[in-house]
């Protein structure tokens, strides 16, 4: 047997085997965003960033803010506390695969991940804002400017940002996956294996970007992201999708498709580290 198909059938394995996700890149994408964002940090804003997670200002048990990493996985841990559930309306910009609507039209009041990140980042250069609001910025700024470099979480095509597309996986007998999990939490665990590795893993491709991904600002990095979703999620589906009508369910996806939406995952965790880390250094400089 080959070493490609050996790869092929580990990939499957890897893809098939791997627990129900969460939403928004799961508390993998977000951790391992983090990681690479903080080694990037310069030293004013790294200090600032410390302090900020050292006050422990705020306290949900079994959600506690240690880390930095802790902090970009905090919405997706408190999804279900009362007060937090306005997140909901936040990991997501529900951008028309085809013919895009003015931004007001899909997120109404800045309450989506654009609008989210942006506050956020706005809350963090506030000096009048306590170390509670710092805390929740922080966390804000760092989850949903991750959620932005997600490509189904900045398309709808009718289907719940393709949650509702059901997919198959050769070997596989998993008949929940849908496109929008596939993306958000099993091609990146695909991507980087683990929270550890993924940092070290993804370097080299932000060091070799790190002068170009800066540029921009949430909304141009959710449109950015929106022609990824457009231009492969949806046109390298067996049966592509039709503008305004939900695709075809239960396509079998295959080892081109697998093997190079897990290189684009790469580069959208990398890209997502290198652009939050500058958001935070501009915002603490």
């Amino acid at each position: 047997m080959s070493r490609s198909i050996v790869g092929f059938f580990a990939i499957l394995a890897a893809v098939a085997v791997l627990p129900a996700p969460a939403l928004a890149w799961g508390d993998l994408g977000h951790r391992v965003i983090a990681g690479l964002a903080y080694e990037r940090l310069t030293p004013a804003a790294k200090a600032r960033v410390d302090a900020i997670v050292a006050s422990r200002a705020v306290r949900e048990p079994g959600c506690m803010i240690n880390t930095f990493s802790d902090a970009a996985a905090f919405p997706l841990c408190v999804k279900d506390v009362g007060k937090y559930r306005r997140y909901n309306r936040l990991h997501t910009d529900d951008i028309a695969l085809c013919e895009p609507k003015p931004k007001p039209s899909y997120c109404k009041n800045d309450e989506c991940a654009s609008g989210g990140a942006k506050k956020a980042l706005a809350a963090l250069r506030n000096p009048a804002a306590t170390p509670e609001q710092l805390e929740l910025a922080l966390s804000e700024a760092a989850h949903f400017i991750g959620d932005l470099h997600e490509p189904m979480n900045v398309v709808d095509n009718k289907d719940d940002n393709g949650e509702r597309l059901r997919i198959a996986l050769p070997g596989s007998k998993d008949k929940s996956l849908n496109l929008h999990d596939l993306w958000e939490d099993q091609l990146p665990a695909v991507a980087v294996g683990s929270e550890a590795l993924g940092p070290r893993y993804l370097k080299p491709i932000a060091d070799a970007h790190q002068e170009e991904w800066p540029s921009g600002d949430p909304d141009s990095w959710a449109i950015e992201t929106h022609n990824i979703a457009q231009a492969f999620a949806y046109a390298r589906l067996p049966m592509p999708a039709v503008c305004g009508k939900r695709v075809t369910n239960n396509q079998l996806i295959d080892r081109v498709y697998i093997v190079d939406a897990t290189a684009m995952v790469r580069d959208q965790l990398a890209r997502a580290a290198v652009r939050l880390a500058a958001a935070l250094n501009a915002a603490f400089s």
